[in-house]
């Protein structure tokens, strides 16, 4: 889900600041009307990521162990530069405003290294920060004794329960009921 939303705003970045480095027809260009839509989208995914990111730092877990920052970086780059033009190659085919690389669209290339970059910074110090977090939590589970739960259980809770569905047993079977010949 990290991966993903950081990668998804990443793109949204890439397509942006291309934009603003190269206008295209006095403004951002044509057919992008809907981006407006999709940033509501984007904000839920990274508020999700962030919810998920803060719940790992609390209560962390292990972690797959991180490739080389060289690896990732080159594979954020390479999804960010895919999207960038998959995007630009539907608005042209939907909008017909030129070739994707036309116009500034070259800028998506080193956009999209720079900003996959940061992506994979942003990614190994997340995996950094959650693997301090197993390290602290564990240190501290040796530390302090565990606690007996079990007083600050409900009432209920505490009592000793029976065999489940300990009052169907003296049912007969369904098929004792039937009259044989």
């Amino acid at each position: 889900m990290r991966r993903a939303a950081l990668l998804s705003s990443g793109a949204w970045a890439v397509h942006e600041l291309r934009f603003t480095l190269a206008p295209v027809d006095g403004g951002a260009g044509p057919g992008h009307g809907y981006l407006h839509a999709a940033l509501p989208l984007l904000t839920v995914l990274v508020a999700l990521a962030a919810t998920g990111f803060a719940a790992r730092l609390v209560a962390p877990r292990r972690e797959a162990p991180s490739r080389p920052l060289r690896g990732d970086w080159l594979a954020c780059t390479a999804v960010l530069l895919i999207s960038f033009v998959l995007q630009e190659g539907a608005e042209s085919a939907l909008s017909a405003h030129g070739p994707i690389f036309a116009g500034g669209g070259w800028l998506g290339i080193p956009l999209a290294a720079l900003i996959g970059f940061g992506v994979a910074l942003l990614l190994r110090g997340a995996r950094a920060a959650v693997a301090a977090g197993t390290r602290i939590v564990t240190r501290l589970a040796a530390l302090v004794p565990s606690l007996d739960m079990s007083a600050f259980a409900p009432p209920a809770a505490r009592r000793r329960a029976g065999a489940p569905l300990r009052h169907l047993a003296a049912r007969p079977p369904p098929g004792s009921l039937v009259r044989q010949h």
